[in-house]
C-alpha cells in the first residue's frame, strides 16, 4: 500500500493539516506537518508487521500520531494509537475489519466522542467510561 503525500487531514476545528511523507521502506512510512519544527514536532506514523508463527500468525497495522512539545526538564510527547490486529486465517474476514472499523469511526464521530469538546475529551482522561 501506499499513501499518498501529502496527507491532509481535519483538525478538531476542521481546519485542513498537510503532513507530507519524510520518510519510508516495505513497513513502514512517517509523515511530518508542515507547519511543525524540530522544537514542536506532529507526526504520523504508519507500520505493519507480523507476530506468531505457523498457523498462528497476526497480523499488526498501527497508525500513530505523534506531538512533540517543549517542556522542562525535558519535551513531552503525546501519542494517540489506532491498531488493527488479526489472525491470519479465514475465520477473521475482511469484512471483519470494515465492521470493527466503521464501528469505532462511527463512536469517536457520532457517538460518545463526537462533541470532542473539553468535557467529552476530560472525562477520557480521567478514565470514565
Amino acid at each position: 500500500m501506499s499513501l499518498t503525500s501529502p496527507l491532509v487531514v481535519d483538525d478538531a476545528s476542521g481546519d485542513d493539516v498537510t503532513f507530507n511523507r519524510i520518510g519510508s521502506d516495505l513497513s513502514s512510512a512517517k509523515f511530518v506537518d508542515i507547519t511543525s519544527n524540530q522544537a514542536e514536532s506532529r507526526s504520523i506514523l504508519v507500520k505493519h508487521g507480523s507476530t506468531g508463527k505457523g498457523s498462528a500468525i497476526v497480523d499488526r497495522h498501527l497508525v500513530s500520531y505523534i506531538s512533540v512539545v517543549p517542556a522542562t526538564p525535558a519535551p513531552a510527547t503525546l501519542t494517540i494509537n489506532f491498531t488493527v490486529a488479526a489472525d491470519r486465517n479465514v475465520a477473521v474476514t475482511n469484512q471483519m475489519v470494515y465492521d470493527g472499523v466503521a464501528n469505532l469511526i462511527d463512536f469517536i464521530s457520532a457517538g460518545g466522542l463526537a462533541t470532542l469538546t473539553t468535557t467529552t475529551i476530560d472525562a477520557l482522561l480521567r478514565s470514565e467510561t
